[in-house]
Parts: C-alpha cells; structure tokens; sequence
C-alpha cells in the first residue's frame, strides 16, 4: 500500500510519528516542567494518548 500524503511528504512507511510531532514532543519534553506535562498536553491536544 502506498499513502499518498506520506510520499507527497516523503515520510518512511515504517514511521509511526510524523516528523512535526517528533520535533513537538522533543521541544515540549526539554523546556517543560516534566515529560508527563508534555504527555498530558499530547493527549490534550490530539484528545487521546499518542504517546507513552
């Protein structure tokens, strides 16, 4: 199969998290209070955990 958003945006077919989240999780993670802070403001945003 071939998702034709992950080619326009030539993203691996393997990966599970795009690379804006990537960037958002890490950004979040290092200047913020707590990895649970960032967590939390995750699943805030997409309204489900999207990551652990």
């Amino acid at each position: 199969w071939v998702y034709l958003l992950d080619q326009a945006l030539r993203l691996d077919s393997h990966d599970r998290v795009g690379p804006g989240l990537t960037e958002l999780v890490v950004v979040w993670a290092t200047k913020g209070p707590s990895y649970r802070d960032s967590r939390d403001r995750l699943a805030d945003l997409y309204g489900a955990q999207v990551l652990s």
